[in-house]
């Protein structure tokens, strides 16, 4: 970025600047003015003078000016890498700190990231391209001092170093004779007026006492405590840990005005994690940013990464997706635990007959298996099971996915990558070439792949795909909407499972509920009141829920000659709703009916789960 700025950005007036962002007003920039003349003091320092603002504040209204990133501490994101490629006498004569070299491009901390004479230096010593970012110059101190004594005394260094002094007996400047340069400072030109540096911290100077955080901000007792006390890796490792720990699908990082809310998704439903000070939320993000190998400098667009995490002795593939919002970045962190066993299909949930017709359907030689539902309602899952049933040495099965999310041992899996053509449909062209069996296909999107999907079916293969709606009679609909040809449809289509999740109640702390008027009307069924279910109540083992786990609830509608007819003449969602219902298909309700009447969910859950599928 430092290499990247407009003239104009580069002579901007430090005057203007904090004006514009409110650091002082204009008595105060006077005050700062007139102090400064005849005086060797700069104007960033006169106003620190006289009380009107701090070193940080106008690094951090220079770095909204500029765009450029600004970070009181480089915790956990210095890499050996990056600081192999610059030698130690170089950073600290050019007083820069390498944090991340990511290709050909070499990111740096500086406390002056206007020092284009620096930037242009460095660029010709190391052939890289050179992006700056901001920090105090205690800080640049301490992080050269940190950065090469690590490396120097880990295996990765290229020759033996001395041996470091104690911390708190190094000087806090470059070593003598290493650097005749002074403390950088952003020259920035006064209108009419003198330049005015912004001011250095002192060598020698301490940090300020920090002030306690307010009642809302602190954190409850038994689980660590998010705040300054913490590095970024502590920060980064505390919540996925805890994540990890509360069987989370999704970790959500949301910056608010003064804080960060951390939340989790726990059995579908997002709960309040930990606060984490708003001060920590840029090297927090920082350090998820270089384990997903995204670009740290670029806050202004969204960017999707992955990382791995030791937890337990495993490793967790981790998607990272980041959104730029009007406080800050948002991280939504999607855990994929690959040490979870891909389910067996008397393992999902499936009623007798769902789970004998579903079986049935998946063992033809061809068709079309659609399974819909929203995201987050078990797809996947259920299209892993109905692959691993049929995966042996007699067929070649390939799946296509965005993304892969799980390996499967003698599976070909396939992953989509837009941005170079390889979408839906054109992988699904090329696996037609490659002999299949059975055929996965991540989700139909529009008419070009339900068509190649279809013919597929039709010329002698088995396709696996999802779509999203909101039952299994509507999918049909879905499909002709999007052109494809009844005919076509009516001789490919196999059978569609619409699936919902809902929460498992805890078999520790669940108790005894009698049906009431008020349930039975949410319901929309008649029932007798006061038939016997169970409600949640929450323990400890549940985290005070009530629920443990999800369980699927399923409406499978197998393709009968009937059906079959109704698609070919165009018959309307009710009608295929009715036949279907009359050849025995059981309605998403009707299934989480049953499951709650065998206590192992709730009528709330019941009641949640039909109002999204009405609402839908």
């Amino acid at each position: 970025m430092g290499e990247m700025l407009p003239q104009d950005l580069r002579r901007a007036s430090l005057a203007e600047i904090l004006l514009n962002v409110g650091i002082v007003n204009q008595k105060q920039l006077d005050e700062g003015l007139k102090l400064c003349q005849g005086k060797q003091e700069n104007l960033g320092q006169a106003l620190v003078t006289l009380g009107f603002t701090t070193e940080e504040k106008m690094m951090k209204a220079v770095s909204i000016r500029l765009g450029i990133p600004y970070f009181t501490t480089f915790d956990g994101m210095i890499e050996p890498e990056a600081v192999r490629a610059v030698p130690e006498p170089v950073a600290r004569r050019l007083l820069l700190v390498p944090l991340l070299r990511k290709g050909d491009t070499l990111t740096v901390g500086m406390a002056n990231p206007l020092d284009i004479n620096a930037i242009d230096e460095l660029r010709q010593l190391t052939g890289l391209h050179v992006l700056s970012v901001m920090t105090p110059l205690s800080n640049i101190f301490d992080s050269i001092q940190f950065a090469y004594s690590r490396l120097a005394s880990s295996s990765i260094a290229a020759a033996p170093a001395p041996a470091p002094t104690p911390e708190r007996e190094l000087p806090r400047i470059a070593p003598a004779g290493a650097s005749d340069r002074k403390p950088p400072t952003l020259e920035l030109e006064l209108p009419g007026g003198p330049s005015a540096p912004l001011p250095q911290a002192p060598a020698s100077a301490t940090p300020p006492p920090k002030a306690p955080r307010p009642e809302h901000e602190r954190t409850q007792p038994g689980v660590p405590i998010l705040n300054e006390d913490n590095s970024a890796v502590e920060l980064t490792t505390a919540i996925l840990q805890q994540g990890m720990g509360l069987r989370a699908s999704d970790i959500h990082i949301e910056p608010a005005e003064k804080i960060v809310r951390i939340r989790f998704r726990i059995d579908g439903v997002l709960q309040d994690g930990r606060n984490v000070e708003k001060s920590l939320a840029t090297s927090l993000v920082a350090r998820i940013k270089i384990l997903a190998k995204l670009d740290i400098t670029e806050t202004r667009l969204p960017q999707d990464g992955h990382l791995r995490f030791d937890y337990a002795g495993r490793a967790v593939d981790i998607r990272v997706s980041i959104l730029p919002t009007i406080h800050g970045e948002k991280l939504v962190l999607r855990i994929l635990d690959s040490s979870k066993s891909i389910k067996k299909l008397t393992e999902l949930g499936l009623s007798e007959p769902n789970l004998k017709s579903f079986t049935a359907a998946i063992h033809r030689p061809n068709g079309i298996i659609l399974v819909t539902g929203p995201t987050g309602s078990g797809k996947t899952t259920t299209l892993y099971a109905a692959v691993a049933n049929l995966n042996d040495a007699t067929r070649n099965i390939v799946t296509l996915e965005d993304p892969v999310e799980y390996h499967i041992d003698r599976v070909n899996q396939v992953e989509t990558f837009t941005k170079i053509g390889l979408t839906f449909a054109a992988g699904l062209r090329s696996i037609l070439r490659q002999d299949p069996n059975v055929i996965l296909v991540g989700e139909i999107r529009d008419l070009e792949t339900a068509e190649i999907a279809v013919q597929a079916a039709i010329t002698g293969h088995l396709v696996f795909s999802t779509l999203h709606t909101n039952d299994a009679p509507s999918t049909i609909h879905r499909l002709i909407n999007m052109k494809v040809e009844p005919f076509l449809l009516a001789a490919a289509l196999g059978g569609v499972m619409a699936q919902r999740l809902v929460r498992r109640l805890c078999d520790r702390c669940k108790r005894p509920h009698q049906l009431t008027q008020a349930e039975m009307n949410a319901l929309g069924v008649a029932l007798t009141p006061g038939a016997a279910y169970f409600e949640a109540v929450g323990c400890e083992a549940c985290f005070q829920t009530g629920y443990s786990g999800r369980i699927a609830v399923h409406e499978w509608l197998n393709v009968s000659r009937g059906i079959r007819e109704l698609i070919l003449k165009r018959s309307s969602i009710d009608d295929l709703r009715e036949l279907a219902e009359s050849e025995g298909m059981s309605t998403l309700q009707d299934d989480a009916m049953d499951k709650a009447g065998q206590g192992q969910t709730s009528l709330a859950e019941v009641i949640r789960v039909t109002r999204e599928e009405h609402e839908a």
